[in-house]
């Protein structure tokens, strides 16, 4: 009998540590599933290895690692064409979850020794060139592959200030300019400029063209990179007050359409006025609001380009045969499934235009508050709507008139003006703040690469715009730019884009395939 009890003993206790093990194999297997989510695969990788054969661990362990040694791989493969940039970025992901992954430490190390030394040289280059953007793009990707390198940061936070080139029409021919109106040259004449704008990784300009002919409203949309290459026509009947609204990936532009407008306004239908997107790439054109709505405009991008928010209004008929704007609505539409959804009903019926907030959670509201079926530059007021609980908060009263909100590069901070001559700084974690100075300032405001100024361009042509210091000392010099301010063929100077782009989805537009060798298009392609 004794024999038989320890027997069972034995096997009670192999029973026990057997679960045991299933238990730390199953914790392990949560584990890695949790750090896979996160983005920690290599302690997911770890982790999978210890879950044994829980499950499809196994499975899950070998695709991690093959994913490893393919990036590895393919960054060898990249040194080798001399692809220093490329082979960075596929090792230091890796690098950064297996700091024991002795060949993927060497490599990264090889390819940023490598690197660094191309930036040098594209860095000098670019001086004596007065390439003032390469330059700035060399020293921020050096002070990124090297954060220590103090000498980087000074001199990139120098060109920022003094450099950094501001893009703007005048007479219908596109400059770019250093802040201080040095280095002005000119980026192309080959047809006739308004309202540019920059990507928000500042690789390209958009533009609007006016329409020849009898249209008082339509402009014809181009696209050209900063050294005046690649033009390309991407769009007509582009209504000619505003500036096309990049997305914040660069890939797409956003404008307000007159294509199915009826000019002349009296009797019949007025057609409609929609919003539509094109890629700039491919010039492949979206409506997205014909058949929904008479008019509709003001389109501003959601921080991840997935939705887009736009004004809506309804043309209501006069006594006199014409046609004025009825009150205004404002509409999301996702992008992805043309689902739309209308937020603020009825609570906000004099909206003008609008700005998506960085956080992606909320509007920032321009009305009109006196004549909401004017088009006219009247008194405004500005409120945030909460996108979750469609809360209105006030921002300003509607007492006098007020610029859209511009977003800083970080997205902490807006800056807009009051009273063309009030700047005013918001920001959901601090107090907002004002500096008075003397105007009167165009609607143009725009924030310096690294948000430590503002640009405000003065509308009278007499009088110098100016530079402002955001870090609260309120320093002021002056950049005496000479730029077109009519509303229909304005150039006012911008620094950088006015559609805020997170971190995360900026650069891509290098993707575009427009050859640098391309031979500009100046009006539509065949067919």
């Amino acid at each position: 009998m004794l024999p038989v009890l320890a027997m069972l003993a034995t096997v009670g206790t192999v029973m026990a540590w057997q679960r045991a093990d299933d238990a730390a194999e199953a914790r392990h297997y949560a584990e890695a599933e949790v750090a896979l989510a996160e983005g920690r695969s290599g302690e997911a990788l770890r982790s999978f290895a210890l879950a044994g054969d829980h499950r499809d661990a196994p499975r899950r362990h070998a695709a991690i690692d093959r994913e490893v040694r393919a990036a590895v791989g393919a960054a060898e493969v990249a040194m080798a064409a001399g692809r220093y940039a490329e082979a960075i970025v596929l090792l230091r992901p890796v690098a950064a979850a297996f700091p024991g992954h002795r060949q993927a430490g060497l490599l990264l190390a090889q390819g940023i020794a490598l690197r660094q030394a191309e930036l040098e040289a594209a860095i000098r280059a670019g001086e004596r060139g007065g390439d003032w953007l390469a330059v700035e793009r060399a020293l921020a990707e050096r002070l990124d592959l090297s954060p220590v390198d103090a000498a980087a940061g000074i001199e990139l936070a120098a060109l920022r200030a003094t450099r950094s080139p501001l893009v703007f029409a005048r007479h219908n021919v596109l400059y770019l300019a250093a802040p201080d109106g040095s280095d002005e040259r000119v980026v192309t004449d080959a047809v006739p400029v308004a309202w540019p704008a920059w990507s928000p990784d500042r690789r390209w300009i958009a533009f609007l063209s006016p329409a020849t002919g009898e249209s008082q409203y339509a402009a014809a949309l181009y696209v050209v990179a900063p050294d005046g290459t690649r033009l390309r026509w991407l769009a007509a009947d582009v209504l000619r007050s505003r500036w096309p609204i990049w997305s914040p990936d660069g890939t797409r532009i956003l404008y307000t359409s007159v294509a199915g407008f009826e000019e002349s306004g009296t009797g019949g239908d007025p057609g409609t006025i929609s919003t539509r997107m094109v890629e700039v790439a491919t010039g492949v054109e979206t409506d997205l609001t014909t058949g929904t709505a008479d008019y509709a405009g003001a389109g501003t991008w959601s921080p991840d380009g997935r939705r887009v928010a736009v004004v809506v209004r309804p043309f209501v008929p006069t006594v006199t045969e014409t046609f004025d704007l009825g009150q205004s609505e404002i509409r999301i539409i996702d992008l992805a499934t043309r689902g739309v959804r209308e937020v603020a009903a009825g609570r906000l019926p004099a909206s003008w235009k609008l700005s998506w907030a960085p956080s992606g959670d909320a509007l920032f509201v321009l009305t009109l508050t006196e004549d909401a079926s004017s088009m006219r530059f009247d008194t405004t007021a500005l409120y945030r709507l909460d996108l979750g609980s469609e809360a209105i908060e006030e921002i300003e009263d509607g007492a006098t008139d007020v610029t859209l909100p511009v977003w800083s590069p970080d997205g902490r901070r807006a800056a807009y003006v009051v009273d063309f001559r009030t700047v005013r700084f918001w920001s959901a974690d601090e107090p907002s703040r004002e500096v008075r100075l003397e105007g009167p300032f165009y609607e143009a405001v725009s924030w310096s690469p690294d948000g430590s100024r503002i640009l405000l361009p003065v509308a009278e042509s007499a009088r110098s715009s100016l530079v402002l210091m955001t870090d609260g000392t309120d320093a002021v010099t002056p950049a005496p730019l000479v730029f077109s301010t009519d509303w229909s063929n304005g150039g006012p100077p911008l620094w950088t884009s006015r559609t805020f782009a997170p971190g995360q989805v900026q650069g891509t537009i290098e993707a575009i395939a427009i050859p640098a060798d391309a031979t500009p298009l100046t009006s539509p392609p065949p067919g």
